[in-house]
């Protein structure tokens, strides 16, 4: 896997700042698991992932 930039914004609108349209290389990341096969394999190889924020809910105490 290539070297690669991960930023994480603390808000949406950063989030959408850091992205780039016009540049492939540059992709939202979030959850990001199949991205992460693919990084691995070679099939793409990302200069710049941009974490999207998570909105700041509380978790349930317990789940069901």
């Amino acid at each position: 896997m290539t070297a690669f930039e991960l930023v994480e914004p603390s808000s949406l609108g950063e989030a959408l700042g850091l992205l780039d349209p016009d540049d492939p290389a540059v992709r939202p990341i979030a959850g990001g698991t199949a991205l992460m096969l693919m990084m691995k394999t070679g099939l793409y190889q990302p200069r710049r992932l941009v974490s999207l924020p998570l909105p700041r809910r509380g978790l349930p105490s317990r789940m069901v």
